[in-house]
């Protein structure tokens, strides 16, 4: 099991922590419904952290406007400026979607493609959580592809596929998969530093 305590020795301390927070980690859910269970692994992982890492929750998927490349020279729309910012600041990212019509979410599609002209998800250390009733295989492919494409930093050890029914996510304890994927995730922080 990774240790928590030796994380805020390795980390660089930058001007945009609050006071006492030594790592950021910003998480995207692959689903808009009200009640995702992928939104609900993600508010459970939370919980697993320690006090000392900010864990945001990004909920503006909604709101971004359809990825136009006309759109991303000049007058980037804030709601761009605004994510692209979180992941700059965030140390690791978290992704927890869904696997739909053989693909990933159009939504979440659409806020990688607003991040293929920046560099702010370069050599970002990446997990990636496949939170669906069905194997995911088509989602994951498709997935680790556009990662790789932005040069995110992706490995097996940070890939998960679970069986996300509702029912199963009401009485979740986060499982020997995630605490290694969460442990994964924050060794590669580290190494990051």
């Amino acid at each position: 099991m990774f240790n928590f305590e030796q994380l805020r020795y390795h980390l660089p301390r930058t001007k945009s922590f609050k006071a006492g927070i030594d790592m950021v980690i910003f998480a995207i859910s692959g689903s808009l419904r009200e009640g995702s269970s992928n939104t609900e692994i993600l508010k459970k992982i939370k919980l697993h952290l320690p006090k000392s890492t900010e864990f945001i929750l990004y909920d503006g998927l909604s709101r971004l406007p359809h990825f136009n490349p006309d759109m991303d020279k000049e007058n980037v729309p804030a709601e761009v400026v605004e994510l692209r910012g979180m992941i700059k600041r965030s140390n690791a990212m978290i992704i927890s979607t869904p696997e739909y019509a053989h693909g990933i979410p159009g939504s979440l599609k659409n806020a990688l493609d607003w991040m293929v002209s920046t560099t702010v998800l370069e050599n970002k250390p990446m997990a990636v959580i496949f939170g669906s009733a069905s194997e995911g295989n088509f989602a994951k492919d498709a997935l680790v592809e556009v990662l790789k494409t932005v040069s995110a930093r992706i490995m097996p050890e940070t890939l998960v596929q679970i069986s996300a029914s509702q029912e199963k996510v009401d009485d979740f304890n986060l499982s020997d998969d995630l605490k290694n994927l969460l442990d994964n995730l924050l060794s590669q922080t580290v190494l990051k530093s």
